[in-house]
């Protein structure tokens, strides 16, 4: 899982960081409540040097498996990465970012609304279904704070 940590997640110029956390699921047999435990097994750094203008950026909010491929979603960018895990010398877990591209070598992001708009998806969930990946914001309209509608293009 990948925190949102907003602008906490600014390190440096050009230089956003993140987490994962991740561990084993244990299925321990028809038990009921505790037929499944969660055993966390550590915590590893995400550094991505993808953010937007306000410089804010690592802002996962998802996390899904799709095409073989670990996925994570920026709710600030609408970026889609690819996380990729391996082993340091002494066996630790080490996170790199693979951006995803589209035809013409872009990082594939996610547009607000109908697409027209030159704003990201505030990505904040994921799922599958039938073959395909689902991809969905707040499922309501954006408003300041007083309560006006600023847009409507997170529904």
């Amino acid at each position: 899982m990948c925190p949102d940590q907003d602008e906490a997640s600014h390190i440096r110029e050009k230089q956003w960081q993140s987490y994962l956390a991740y561990g084993k699921l244990r299925y321990s047999g028809d038990l009921g409540d505790t037929s499944y435990c969660l055993e966390m097994k550590g915590e590893t750094p995400v550094d991505t040097d993808k953010g937007d203008k306000s410089k804010r950026g690592a802002e996962y909010s998802a996390l899904e498996v799709f095409g073989g491929k670990l996925l994570t979603f920026c709710d600030r960018t609408g970026n889609i990465d690819e996380l990729v895990l391996t082993q340091d010398a002494e066996g630790k877990t080490v996170v790199t970012v693979a951006h995803l591209t589209d035809a013409g070598g872009k990082s594939l992001s996610v547009p607000m609304g109908d697409g027209t708009k030159d704003k990201p998806l505030k990505i904040e969930w994921t799922t599958q279904k039938g073959g395909k990946l689902v991809i969905g914001s707040t499922g309501k309209e954006r408003t300041d704070d007083d309560g006006n509608v600023v847009h409507e293009g997170e529904r």
